[in-house]
């Protein structure tokens, strides 16, 4: 029978595996960001707390969030390099935006596969000026950079960014927000960041 102190690492090691397997649900095993599961589950925490401020402005809880904003990224044509250099070649270039979307966060903000080329970003605390800056640092950090390609091919990608502040409405209608205001900035030439209008609902 095992001691005590074998018994207690067994639990410790136990209790390890269940977090991987945990961490494993929410997290896009090609790029290592949140999947959309995760990605989701996450803001919708931050954004509660955020929405309760703003209702509340004069109480204080232990956690305070005042504001959230989000990111929505997308690789310029990427259906072209798909198509010109090849699925491997089009997921090299995938994996390498979410790192360097990674390194341009902090880990307190949430970053995680939309789907398909899509990032969403969740930058907590940020306003929409903040907000705008961090957008813009990521894009130009992006078309700075040289991606290696199997084949020894080098290619130079952009993105299109949507910039929203959570206000008073709903995560779902945030992202939307941030989603339209990327469709603007690909409409207007991509490799751009675009702000979407503040939320006009009530509290």
């Amino acid at each position: 029978m095992p001691t005590p102190d074998k018994q207690k690492e067994q639990i410790a090691a136990l209790q390890s595996r269940v977090t991987e397997l945990e961490q494993l649900l929410v997290t896009d095993e090609q790029l290592l960001i949140y999947n959309r599961q995760g990605l989701m589950q996450y803001l919708n925490l931050i954004a509660e707390e955020v929405r309760w401020q703003h209702k509340h402005p004069d109480k204080r809880r232990n956690v305070v969030v005042r504001s959230l904003s989000v990111l929505f990224v997308d690789i310029d044509k990427f259906k072209y390099v798909n198509d010109t250099y090849g699925h491997d070649s089009g997921d090299v270039v995938l994996k390498q935006v979410a790192s360097l979307i990674k390194e341009e966060t902090r880990d307190l903000d949430v970053v995680g596969r939309y789907g398909g080329e899509e990032i969403v970003v969740g930058l907590v605390g940020a306003s929409s000026e903040h907000a705008l800056k961090k957008a813009d640092a990521i894009r130009q950090r992006i078309a700075d950079e040289v991606f290696d390609l199997p084949g020894n091919e080098k290619i130079q990608v952009t993105v299109s960014v949507g910039v929203a502040e959570l206000l008073a409405d709903t995560l779902d209608q945030a992202i939307k927000r941030a989603d339209e205001a990327l469709f603007t900035s690909k409409s207007a030439g991509r490799n751009r960041v675009t702000l979407a209008p503040p939320y006009e609902g009530a509290l």
